[in-house]
């Protein structure tokens, strides 16, 4: 009450690059659609090459519709987006996992990573950037979720070769995590749609 005045002091821009790289870390460990697309995606790969160019494909797919719908250039219903990114998953579970037990194609997954770019890109368009700003946060927000996603994609990758060791185990527990992923896919394909 005795202070009419306050002083709001700008943030470096070190500060901007650790708050958005926080903020797309953040987003991609509460993603549990793109997680799972990513789960789904490595269920059926046996080499690190797959892992590496599926991630790359990935990378470059979003990083690319992100860009874009941030920069105003794209634009796409959210619904039909988050829509979409469920059918992705229930896509790769039946097509991939399910039916073919085959790695996915990097134009399948480019494909669907245009549209989970789409989906990335919801958060930074809610927030309503200045113009000077846009490169920065898109750029740190994509560090962010790129470093989340290869950590957690290296985990995923770990726990699925130790369980090839395991015979038995892996001829259960795999198709058992495909179709458990395919229902709770199923589930939010429905909600969204509906």
């Amino acid at each position: 009450p005795e202070s009419s005045s306050v002083i709001l002091q700008a943030q470096s821009r070190w500060q901007q690059v650790q708050k958005f790289m926080l903020l797309g870390l953040e987003h991609i460990l509460t993603g549990y659609d793109h997680l799972l697309f990513l789960f789904a995606l490595l269920l059926v790969g046996e080499r690190f090459r797959y892992l590496a160019k599926i991630i790359t494909t990935f990378t470059l797919a979003h990083s690319l519709t992100l860009s874009l719908a941030v920069l105003g250039w794209v634009y796409a219903p959210s619904r039909l987006i988050e829509s979409l990114i469920a059918a992705s998953i229930v896509y790769v579970l039946i097509v991939d996992v399910i039916w073919k037990k085959r790695e996915a194609s990097a134009a399948i997954v480019f494909g669907f990573g245009l549209i989970h770019g789409l989906g990335f890109a919801s958060i930074l368009k809610e927030m309503a950037l200045p113009a000077g700003q846009r490169a920065l946060a898109l750029v740190s927000f994509n560090v962010g979720i790129e470093a989340g996603q290869l950590v957690l994609a290296s985990v995923f990758w770990g726990f699925l070769m130790l369980l090839r060791r395991q015979k038995r185990l892996n001829a259960f527990l795999r198709p058992t995590m495909a179709y458990a992923a395919l229902i709770l896919a199923c589930i939010w394909c429905a909600e969204r749609i509906l």
